[in-house]
């Protein structure tokens, strides 16, 4: 007993302290992954049926009414936020109230574990919210091209540091509504000038009906780019050789 070391009272007390802190901290990890994992895949329910919405929109009552192209998907976020969480109480609730010891096993898990699955998350969370940025900076751009033609804005040079940081193939995937050929195509409707020129180039040419689409046109007029983005008329076009070839878009 003579030879074990002699422990301080204040030595103890930041001993018990840090031991506290530990066990906080894991707990306040764990609530961390709960969370964000809730988070993440709301946002991604939102964003996919975002991207979804004009299509739905069309099938249900053949036009684009704004809201469902806006209304819905954020509905849809907000509903999987709320039964994601009902859910998780639901298998949480009863067995964190008949036992205690039910976080010990938890905690004894190795905090590199814990680490490195936060770390995962917090990667899925951060690629979800690069692919809605991506999307939110598309759309500015084509209304910034509309009024200023191509001279760079904020919101193009974000998307080009995104573009920068995630390889565009991923993004492609992630945000398969926003690739640059649609985005060009967009551009071409949202700026009259653009289609006047456009037109001028290929007056010897038969225009494809697509290209005068009258809702297309009107999408344009309105200012609602967000929904010309996504809408699945766009899509047809991309698909149409024939219209890429006459608006120079690879």
């Amino acid at each position: 007993m003579d030879a074990l070391p002699q422990i301080s009272m204040g030595t103890a007390v930041l001993l018990i302290f840090a031991i506290c802190a530990a066990y906080m901290f894991i707990r306040g990890l764990i609530r961390t992954i709960v969370n964000l994992s809730i988070l993440a895949l709301s946002i991604w329910v939102g964003f996919y049926t975002w991207q979804q919405a004009p299509t739905l929109a069309i099938r249900w009552t053949g036009e684009t009414s704004p809201l469902i192209t806006n209304g819905f998907p954020i509905l849809a976020l907000v509903l999987s936020f709320v039964i994601l969480r009902k859910i998780l109480r639901l298998f949480l609730t009863p067995v964190s109230t008949q036992q205690e010891d039910f976080e010990e096993p938890e905690a004894q898990q190795p905090l590199f574990g814990r680490l490195f699955i936060t770390f995962i998350l917090a990667t899925i969370l951060c690629l979800i919210a690069a692919a809605v940025l991506h999307h939110i900076t598309s759309i500015s751009e084509i209304r910034h091209h509309s009024k200023s033609g191509d001279i760079p804005n904020t919101a193009t040079r974000i998307k080009k540091s995104i573009e920068t940081l995630i390889p565009s193939s991923w993004m492609d995937k992630l945000d398969p509504l926003a690739t640059q050929p649609r985005i060009e195509l967009a551009k071409w409707f949202a700026s009259q000038s653009e289609i006047e020129s456009k037109e001028e180039k290929t007056a010897e040419q038969p225009v494809p009906p697509i290209l005068e689409n009258p809702e297309l046109i009107s999408l344009a007029e309105k200012g609602r780019f967000s929904t010309l983005l996504r809408h699945p008329l766009l899509t047809e076009a991309i698909n149409d050789p024939t219209v890429m070839k006459i608006l120079g878009i690879k």
